[in-house]
């Protein structure tokens, strides 16, 4: 891996996150990494909030999705940010959705060496062979507020995901305190809220999008990662602030 290698941090976005999409893009535009790019992909109803992204200079490309389900156009919005890491030539992308935020300037450096951590910990210390596709690895941030609030981590029954909500399980509210040890924890996914994903990964798997399945498009491409036998990690030492407040929900 080389010293600095090309990171590319991508999220789709809408205009229903206005509330927090600027300080966003501040908040990202203004880290101490030398060799990143930050690219958004609008699925808004017009193209007018695309525009306004633009004037910050953050790249943004937009999805028109009239005509289109929600998961539809959610998933061609996450394949747009796979396929412009591809065409810049990142070795990483940060999949870094636009309500969380990190108030590490270096956290990029950081996200990396917790990576090298990982390989070194999970893989070279036990004499394992390095494994094909580079294990995704995401930050923790909690789903929904207060007393309702939980971790994003799924884990993964023996059944097939597309045949039913309940192949898989989120972890059991009220159990922060258990997993956030600072170790890392394997997961069937993380969702996509703050994760690094390797080029061995995204240039093999695709965001799709199944009108068979009600699962967002991060289930899908969890799922695909599984069978082909790639890993997921959470890094139980890293929490994100979540500033959830408007949902899109399934069509």
């Amino acid at each position: 891996m080389d010293t600095f290698p090309l990171i590319l941090i991508c999220a789709p976005t809408n205009e229903v996150k206005r509330y927090c999409q600027f300080r966003w893009i501040e908040q990202v535009m203004n880290l101490s990494y030398p060799n990143y790019l930050v690219y958004l992909c609008d699925n808004s109803p017009t193209e007018n909030f695309s525009n306004e992204i633009r004037k910050t200079g953050v790249i943004c490309d937009w999805v028109n999705p009239k005509g289109k389900r929600n998961m539809q156009y959610m998933a061609e919005s996450h394949e747009m940010c796979r396929k412009k890491a591809i065409a810049i030539g990142a070795e990483f992308m940060i999949h870094w959705e636009v309500d969380l935020f990190n108030d590490d300037k270096a956290c990029i450096e950081n996200l990396l060496m917790r990576f090298n951590h990982l390989m070194l910990s999970e893989f070279t210390a036990r004499f394992l062979p390095i494994p094909r596709y580079a294990p995704l690895l995401g930050g923790l941030y909690h789903i929904k507020e207060g007393k309702e609030s939980y971790l994003c981590l799924i884990n993964k029954s023996s059944r097939h995901i597309a045949e039913g909500a309940i192949s898989t399980h989120v972890l059991e509210r009220g159990a922060d305190m258990m997993v956030a040890d600072g170790n890392f924890k394997e997961m069937f996914h993380v969702g996509l809220g703050y994760t690094l994903i390797h080029n061995t990964v995204f240039d093999k798997i695709s965001f799709r999008f199944d009108e068979r399945e009600i699962f967002h498009p991060d289930s899908s491409f969890a799922e695909d990662l599984y069978y082909l036998g790639g890993k997921v990690y959470a890094d139980t030492s890293l929490l994100l602030k979540h500033e959830n407040s408007k949902w899109i929900h399934y069509n």
